[in-house]
């Protein structure tokens, strides 16, 4: 049970933190937020032809060694 409420609180946590950036978004344009998109609202996608985020470390991490 307690594990569980940490995690309910992290996740508020996060989500008022968000709401707090979106704010201070708004503040600095004005009051205007017909051009913000929330975080809930950003979805991700692949594009055709882009190699995995393992090969992309992968390759990365041979440059380095």
């Amino acid at each position: 049970m307690r594990s569980l409420s940490e995690e309910v609180e992290a996740i508020l946590r996060d989500r008022l933190a968000n709401q707090e950036v979106l704010e201070g978004l708004k503040a600095l344009c004005c009051g205007r937020d017909d051009h913000f998109a929330t975080f809930d609202e950003i979805e991700a996608i692949e594009f055709a032809g882009s190699p995995p985020a393992a090969a992309v470390l992968k390759e990365m991490r041979r440059h380095r060694g």
